[in-house]
């Protein structure tokens, strides 16, 4: 009998612990079935206010109690979670890009007379999904959170049923993303059947006791599907036809959210999971790294969609943040949180200037139909301006402290071949990228200026602030990538 109220209150203690863990994927996944809720009872039109406020109000806390709760981190659920700084960094860029994704979205949803309740409910599934996988230290965790976040971009890429593109999008992305996450099971279900376990941390001790030559097969199936869900080449191709063919509010989500979901995905399960077999996957991430600089980059000079050029613009990126995976170490880890970070504010920012400019009849797509935005919207051509030379790597926006950083990682660590292919593959990058400035800039037909959302003008200028602030003084957000403190020390 005494060990009785011990052992509840023992209970009790671990219960608050674990969900303290995982607060801010809590007060999201609230959200979402709060909005549930908002949208069975109202009417349509006043739904969609009410759910894009419900939404961005559960971002923001989520957000919010992941700053709170920084250094509070550890274990949960007996290791299938965790709130450690690599989680809740990730929490806090999820939580702004989902409050941004709501203001830009606002007005590109009236204009095309898109149900609104249903697409930030669908994006509160994709993003609650994003925060798990950041917290996610099992398989079982990782696979769940992947197919949350899986289907519900699925679903969204398909949301403009008016297109037919739009939905021959979302049949590609669910076909091919089928086939990936069959890759990621079954190389999942060879590391339990190697190690008996699917808890990272436990993965992670009982493989190095080991030599299954299972491991070699884990590895290269693991690695494929995390190819594709990166946009990796040669495992790319889902992704112009997916970019070109969802909506734009989406695409600029997924561009930036999948990625670094994505990312952290990797190194959970190679870097944490698989520690002892880091030259096998090295040897996997450099190669397809490497693939991906080179198509990527060279693909998207030749393209006449908006769309399409970031979209390969976005495989080419990810072989400059595999190089900080690839080095590995407290400075290679740093370095892609940061980029990561960057990417999201710059790459986001173009994506939603292309937002704001769509009107009633389609989106901004074609590099010719930015002719005269420079003159019809100064400040937009500005800002575009911005984003587009830092995704170049120009100084001093965040872009070139980011690609510096990943580059001397990648030095440090011995790889140098990778980092003077990645160098002269930037090179390369300039050229499309001012293809578009040139188009911007152009005016010979500028026609006249459109009518824009405040909410979405001010996340661009936010994001162009931010791509220039953490250029110049990159101390804080490299503060915080490199020490996990908060505030940074």
């Amino acid at each position: 009998m005494v060990g009785g109220p011990l052992m509840v209150n023992y209970s009790f203690s671990q219960a608050g612990n674990d969900l303290s863990q995982v607060a801010p994927i809590i007060a999201l996944s609230a959200a979402l079935l709060i909005a549930l809720v908002v949208d069975l009872f109202l009417g349509r039109r006043r739904a969609g206010f009410v759910v894009a406020i419900i939404a961005g109000v559960g971002y923001a806390v989520a957000a919010g109690l992941a700053i709170l709760l920084w250094d509070g981190g550890g274990s949960a659920y007996h290791g299938f979670a965790t709130g450690d700084h690599l989680a809740r960094f990730f929490e806090v860029l999820f939580g702004g890009l989902g409050v941004a994704t709501v203001l830009v979205s606002h007005g590109y949803l009236k204009k095309r007379a898109m149900a609104v309740s249903e697409f930030h409910i669908i994006l509160l599934a994709a993003s609650t999904g994003m925060m798990a996988l950041a917290a996610a230290t099992s398989l079982v965790s990782v696979f769940v959170s992947l197919e949350l976040l899986s289907v519900s971009l699925y679903i969204a890429t398909g949301y403009d049923r008016s297109r037919t593109t739009s939905q021959e999008a979302a049949v590609k992305y669910l076909m091919v993303g089928g086939f990936a996450s069959a890759f990621l099971l079954y190389g999942m279900a060879l590391l339990y059947g190697a190690t008996g376990s699917t808890v990272l941390s436990e993965i992670a001790q009982k493989a190095t006791a080991t030599s299954n030559p299972l491991l070699m097969m884990v590895v290269i199936l693991l690695g494929a599907g995390l190819a594709f869900k990166i946009s990796g080449a040669p495992f790319h191709q889902w992704t112009p036809d997916v970019y070109q063919g969802a909506p734009l509010p989406v695409t600029g989500f997924m561009s930036v959210g999948t990625k670094a979901a994505a990312f952290v995905m990797i190194i959970r399960i190679f870097n944490d999971g698989l520690p002892h077999l880091s030259g096998e996957w090295q040897l996997v991430l450099a190669l397809v790294a490497a693939a991906s600089l080179v198509v990527g980059n060279l693909m998207a000079i030749i393209q006449t969609s908006v769309k399409r050029l970031l979209a390969y613009s976005s495989v080419a990126q990810a072989g400059y943040l595999l190089i900080g995976v690839i080095a590995g170490g407290k400075d290679g880890l740093a370095a892609v949180m940061f980029y990561l970070a960057a990417y999201t504010v710059m790459n986001f920012g173009a994506f939603a200037i292309l937002t704001l400019l769509s009107g009633p009849h389609g989106d901004t797509d074609r590099i010719s139909d930015l002719e005269g935005m420079g003159r019809r919207h100064p400040y937009l051509g500005l800002l575009m301006t911005i984003f587009m030379l830092s995704l170049a790597g120009f100084p001093p926006s965040v872009g070139f402290v980011g690609k510096l950083w990943l580059f001397t990682a990648g030095v440090n660590h011995g790889f140098i071949w990778l980092v003077v292919l990645a160098v002269l593959a930037s090179v390369v990058s300039v050229y499309y990228y001012a293809r578009v400035l040139m188009r911007v800039w152009d005016t010979r037909e500028a026609g006249s200026a459109e009518l824009l959302a405040r909410p979405g003008v001010v996340v661009v200028a936010v994001a162009a602030l931010a791509v220039i602030a953490l250029g110049v003084l990159p101390g804080l957000l490299l503060a915080v990538s490199t020490t996990g403190a908060w505030p940074p020390t």
